[in-house]
């Protein structure tokens, strides 16, 4: 699942046209991933591998805000009929669990359609997400609370998802570059972007070069990705990126 994501997130970067741009963040709109369900729940990836800490409070936040117990168990019972029947049919259910008052939901629903043969084949919708970071951990809470819930996973055969925007911010570069295995390569081929090679060689700059990292300790978030780098990256990969990005500093 790791080096999907990886390809994922890096065809996102090259190869998907923005929509728009906000700022550094490139806008994608009207993206779909499809993913085989064996290589989804391989337990590649977990939540360190974002900067999170495996235990700690991430998941308890997405359980909060998008573990609608009493849908998904609805979902769950229709899904399970229909394969006791040997019949086709599908279910959905919202991802909405408590109001939020600042801004709409990032996940929105689901389904899961039950095929004759016997496969179960689950779409997820999102209003928006950032590839990195929030989807990863998004990743790690529908494998582990919400699709595994459900009977007979390893009939999952694909689960795809579609994503109304997808907003890759460059703050999040370092964590990205750690999981990638060819991180040099991969910036040269950005650099045909010059705008947008330059707005992430400016965040890349602030993880990695020391005197430059005293304005990330401001920002949580920020804060938070510095000390993934220091996790995530091996000696060897950031003695090489800072050799890369050390041309583009000012």
């Amino acid at each position: 699942m790791k080096g999907l994501w990886v390809r994922f997130v890096e065809d996102l970067a090259l190869d998907e046209p923005q929509r728009y741009y906000s700022g550094p963040q490139k806008i994608l709109h009207g993206v779909m991933w499809k993913v085989p369900g064996p290589i989804f729940f391989d337990d590649s990836l977990s939540l360190s591998d974002f900067g999170y800490a495996d235990n700690g409070n991430k998941m308890t936040q997405l359980k909060r805000n998008y573990y609608n117990r009493t849908d998904v168990r609805r979902a769950r019972q229709i899904v399970k009929t229909k394969w006791q029947q040997r019949s086709y049919g599908s279910a959905g259910f919202t991802f909405r669990n408590i109001e939020k008052a600042s801004q709409d939901f990032c996940l929105q629903s689901a389904t899961v359609t039950h095929f004759p043969s016997g496969g179960l084949e689950v779409v997820v919708f999102y209003r928006v997400t950032e590839p990195i970071k929030k989807f990863g951990a998004d990743i790690i809470f529908l494998r582990e609370s919400i699709l595994g819930r459900f009977d007979r996973i390893k009939s999952i055969e694909r689960i795809t998802f579609v994503f109304s925007c997808i907003s890759w911010h460059p703050m999040f570069i370092c964590t990205y570059l750690s999981h990638h295995p060819d991180p040099i390569g991969f910036m040269e081929s950005v650099e045909a972007n010059e705008k947008w090679h330059k707005a992430i060689c400016k965040w890349a700059i602030k993880y990695l070069f020391e005197g430059e990292t005293d304005w990330v300790q401001k920002f949580s978030v920020a804060r938070q990705n510095y000390n993934a780098m220091k996790k995530l990256m091996d000696k060897d990969k950031r003695r090489d990126l800072e050799k890369y990005f050390e041309q583009f500093r000012d």
